[in-house]
């Protein structure tokens, strides 16, 4: 990928033997001197291309800026000049260490931690960003070893990336993980003690979230501690920091939220799903700062959950001790319905299947984290029972009576096995860890 401002071109992560396929691949190599192309290095064209773009850049004076993914110096006969600025991220297709070591000039955008993927549990901290280092790359992979580059390399700062995530989350992880971040970029001799950064931040945080976010509002009617999900109804009373008049829509899903507004007068009394937004107005009509946004879920429970972490620096290899982990968050979680299946689904690249599917997302906890799930299980008929486990990048343990199961496969591999259950309500427990990437697990029985 190459941008310069306002131009963004598409190149990283490029699967190219398709096109010795095509018609016409053979006379642009020819036409074009490719030799190893026509050899079958088709490298050579994905630098070509890339050197062609680079030029359209440099002809509008502007700076171009190349992602990780062309190899090592160009291709064939097409070299990438050494004055662009490369970001690396991945550290695997051309590492950082190379990329210096071959004249390129950096910018650190590695996984860990300037990647934020609240849907693939990537969410780094602010004091995660702050003890981050601008010549340390981490890749979420727990087989790619850590880099850390010597102190004199030359590295132009660092980006923090968003992927998978929805646009309501951007501002707010700007306003509290940016500055940590920005403490090392800026500043190489930046502050190592993070309770007094924190400190310095307070004052800087209020005058951010009167700018950006002017509006608050205060919940009341919420199941334990999850802070979106309630049972029968929830109300909101919302004020602002800064004059002005709020106004108010209320909509059934985030792709049906209407243009119209309603002036708020007294706090709002929600009794079903709804996702919320105010935003603050001036007399003369003006928009003032971001809107203030959030869904909230009426569920009829059917699993209490608790959740457990911190997860090491690249998550759970194994299925950890539960009795050894620190408790985060208590809560519970409703079925699956169309409403809860369209808002998971939301906030995925890969998705899901509805039948079968268990929420396993307790809004806010973004990074890997452990759970245990309790509930019932009706079973209407004595007989064998036929459970089906489904999961990916985790694993998983299933309590049903005295009866237990644990899975030894995190690949999308269906796992089954049988339980002799008799007729009647079973206590049912499941343990399960998500350790990146995707956290879907599934399960059925017949």
């Amino acid at each position: 990928m190459i941008l310069a401002l306002t131009s963004n071109w598409g190149g990283d992560e490029v699967y190219l033997k398709p096109i010795e396929q095509l018609k016409t691949y053979r006379s642009f190599c020819q036409r074009h001197q490719l030799k190893q192309a026509l050899k079958g290095d088709t490298q050579e064209v994905y630098a070509y291309f890339l050197q062609q773009m680079i030029n359209k850049v440099k002809a509008c004076g502007k700076q171009a800026v190349l992602w990780e993914g062309f190899p090592n110096t160009g291709a064939g006969r097409i070299l990438i000049p050494k004055d662009v600025l490369v970001v690396a991220w991945n550290t695997t297709y051309n590492p950082p260490q190379q990329l210096v070591q071959n004249g390129y000039t950096i910018v650190n955008a590695a996984w860990i931690p300037n990647y934020f993927c609240p849907s693939m549990n990537f969410y780094p901290s602010p004091k995660a960003c702050f003890n981050w280092s601008p010549l340390r790359f981490a890749h979420w992979n727990t087989s790619i070893p850590d880099i850390t580059l010597p102190k004199q390399t030359p590295i132009a700062g660092g980006q923090l990336c968003f992927w998978e995530t929805q646009p309501e989350k951007i501002i707010p992880t700007l306003e509290t993980h940016l500055p940590a971040l920005a403490e090392h970029w800026w500043n190489a001799k930046g502050s190592s003690d993070f309770k007094a950064f924190q400190q310095r931040m307070k004052e800087t945080q209020k005058k951010l979230e009167t700018l950006l976010h002017p509006i608050s509002w205060v919940v009341t009617g919420l199941i334990h501690q999850d802070p979106t999900r309630f049972t029968d109804k929830l109300s909101l009373r919302c004020s602002s920091r800064i004059p002005g008049t709020i106004r108010l829509t209320l909509a059934s899903d985030w792709d049906s939220i209407p243009h119209d507004t309603i002036c708020y007068q007294k706090p709002i009394v929600l009794t079903q799903t709804q996702v919320v937004t105010a935003q603050l107005y001036s007399p003369e009509g003006k928009k003032i700062g971001y809107p203030t946004q959030k869904r909230y879920q009426k569920i009829d429970p059917c699993l209490s959950y608790t959740a457990f972490g911190p997860a090491p620096h690249k998550g759970w290899n194994t299925l950890p001790n539960f009795d050894t982990l620190q408790v985060v968050r208590k809560g519970y979680f409703g079925q699956v319905d169309h409403s809860r299946y369209q808002e998971i689904q939301r906030h995925l690249f890969y998705k899901v299947t509805q039948k079968g599917h268990l929420d396993t997302r307790p809004e806010g906890l973004d990074n890997a984290f452990a759970l245990e799930m309790k509930g019932t299980l009706h079973i209407s008929q004595t007989g064998r029972y036929q459970f089906c486990v489904t999961n990916k990048d985790g694993l998983v343990a299933l309590t049903v009576d005295q009866q237990q199961w644990k899975g030894k496969t995190k690949d999308f591999t269906p796992e089954r096995f049988t339980f002799d259950l008799k007729k009647g309500d079973h206590p049912l427990c499941i343990h399960y860890y998500v350790q990146h990437i995707q956290n879907i697990l599934n399960i059925t029985y017949y």
